[in-house]
């Protein structure tokens, strides 16, 4: 299974070090808060048959986050929605290519502009879980509304720029 190789493995526990160590203390605003460490799980190939690894991949890189941030399975939940939700929203943006079994990588097949649709569409369901896990109330809700709107873009934009520029396609 190649969710399982070696270099994904490696570069997982990268992205969980860099959360843990410096991503969970970036903050824009008071409101927007950068999760960086999702992004080996977005870059993993899109098939119906390994959802479920998928998910338990996402659970254990999220298990750890929650550890270390103290946030008593928030990601661990957020994560794995966002995993069973990627496979729709990929399904939805890119039709023509899902109907083949062999589906390759999401960012290559519709460039830049698809795969931050993609990332917004993604991030703001794992924002919309995690924040609203968070608060677990409707009182402030306008709050809530706006730490998942910022997080969301703010994530997004920076995982565009690491996709850029630390994994160039040549």
């Amino acid at each position: 299974m190649e969710c399982f190789s070696m270099y994904f493995v490696k570069r997982c526990f990268l992205y969980v070090l860099l959360q843990v160590i410096i991503f969970n203390h970036v903050v824009l605003w008071q409101f927007g808060f950068l999760f960086l460490y999702i992004l080996p799980l977005l870059q993993l190939n899109v098939y119906k048959k390994t959802q479920v690894s998928h998910m338990l991949m996402a659970f254990l890189m999220a298990t750890i986050i929650d550890y270390f941030s103290s946030t008593y399975g928030l990601h661990s939940a957020s994560c794995v929605l966002m995993m069973r939700a990627r496979t729709s929203v990929f399904a939805f943006l890119f039709r023509r290519f899902f109907k083949d079994e062999n589906i390759v990588r999401p960012f290559p097949m519709g460039g830049y502009t698809s795969f931050f649709i993609y990332l917004l569409c993604v991030c703001f369901v794992y924002h919309a879980a995690f924040f609203t896990l968070e608060s677990f109330t409707f009182q402030n809700f306008h709050w809530t509304l706006l730490n998942i709107l910022l997080s969301t873009v703010f994530t997004s934009v920076s995982l565009l720029v690491f996709q850029k520029f630390f994994y160039a396609h040549r």
